[in-house]
C-alpha cells in the first residue's frame, strides 16, 4: 500500500517514550519491538494477495493498522485488509488520515460502550485533542449536553465545536464542582477515583481512555471494587481498531463531523511533529505527509 498521509497518537507517542508502563510492555522491555511507528494511515492500494476480497489495486483507503505491527511512518506498507476502509471519493486524504484511531475510540466511549442517549450530560475530558474533538461533535450529534475539558488555549477550539460548557483544567478540576454526569470519557486520568465517583449520576459511567501510569496502576487495583453494589461504574476502554470506523467516515461525509486538523507536516519534519506531540498543545490531530 502507498501511504499518502498518517497521523499521530497517544499510542504511537506512548510507545516511543515507553509510557504508561504498559506500552513498554507491548513494544518491548528492552529494545523497541517496533521500529516504525505510525497507526493511522491514508492512502491507495497498490497491489492485494490472492486472497484478498475486499480490495484492489487503485481503491483509497483509510485504517489503524496497529493491527499489523505499526509502519504508518513511512512510504510504503504492508496491511491486512481487515485494517482498511473505503475512502468516500470526496474525501480529502488528510482528513482521512486524521479519524481511524480518535474516532473510533471517541465512537466506542460515547456510543457502542457509553450508551450516551439525548439529552444526558457528557464531560469529556482532554477534549481539545483528536479524540476530544471528534467526541464533542459526535455528543452534540446524539442531543447530548457537553461539557468539555482542557487547557485554556483550547478553550476557543472547543466552543466552536459545540461544546455547551468548557472548563480550563488548569483552574477548575470538575470532580470537584458539584457538577454530575451520565458520561465521563476521560482522555487524560489524573483525578481520584473516589472524586469521579461522586461525579456519576446514579446509573453513570465513567470510560478511561488515557493517563498515567500511576492513575492507570490504581485503576486495576481498586476500580473493580468501587463498581460493587453501586450503580455507577468505572471502566476502561479498550480499543477495538477499526470498530465502526465506516460509521464515522459516514458522519464526515454528511457533514455531521469534521476532522480537525491543528498542523501537517513533511515525513522528514516527523522528530519536530512528534516533540510538538508530546507538548500537548495540539488543537486536534497532527497530520504527517509522506506522498
Amino acid at each position: 500500500m502507498k501511504i499518502y498521509y498518517s497521523s499521530i497518537n497517544d499510542f504511537d507517542w506512548g510507545l516511543l517514550i515507553g509510557k504508561p508502563f504498559v506500552n513498554k510492555m507491548i513494544s518491548g522491555l528492552k529494545r523497541p519491538k517496533y521500529t516504525i511507528l505510525g497507526t493511522d494511515i491514508a492512502g491507495v492500494i497498490e497491489a492485494v494477495g490472492s486472497n484478498v476480497t475486499l480490495f484492489k489495486p487503485g481503491d483509497r483507503v483509510v485504517g489503524d493498522i496497529s493491527v499489523s505491527g505499526w509502519g504508518g511512518f513511512a512510504e510504503y506498507t504492508n496491511v491486512k485488509e481487515s485494517a482498511l476502509k473505503l475512502i468516500p471519493p470526496e474525501m480529502d486524504f488528510d482528513s482521512a488520515a486524521a479519524l481511524p484511531h480518535s474516532g473510533v475510540l471517541a465512537l466506542q466511549g460515547l456510543i457502542y460502550n457509553g450508551k450516551l442517549q439525548k439529552g444526558q450530560n457528557v464531560l469529556i475530558n482532554g477534549a481539545g485533542g483528536g479524540a476530544g474533538a471528534l467526541g464533542i461533535q459526535i455528543a452534540k450529534n446524539l442531543g447530548a449536553h457537553v461539557t468539555a475539558v482542557d487547557s485554556f488555549e483550547k478553550q476557543e477550539l472547543m466552543k466552536n465545536l459545540g461544546a455547551d460548557i468548557v472548563l480550563d483544567y488548569q483552574k477548575q478540576d470538575f470532580t470537584t464542582g458539584g457538577n454530575m454526569y451520565h458520561l465521563i470519557l476521560d482522555n487524560h486520568a489524573c483525578h481520584p477515583l473516589g472524586n469521579i465517583k461522586r461525579s456519576l449520576l446514579p446509573g453513570g459511567r465513567y470510560w478511561m481512555v488515557g493517563g498515567e501510569s500511576q492513575y492507570i496502576l490504581k485503576f486495576f487495583l481498586w476500580g473493580g471494587w468501587l463498581n460493587v453494589f453501586n450503580s455507577r461504574k468505572l471502566k476502561i476502554l479498550i480499543h477495538k481498531p477499526n470498530y465502526h470506523l465506516e460509521d464515522l467516515i459516514d458522519m464526515v461525509n454528511q457533514g455531521k463531523v469534521r476532522p480537525t486538523i491543528d498542523s501537517i507536516y513533511s515525513l522528514e519534519q516527523l522528530p519536530k511533529a512528534m516533540k510538538y506531540f508530546g507538548e500537548s498543545k495540539a488543537k486536534g490531530k497532527i497530520i504527517i505527509k509522506i506522498q
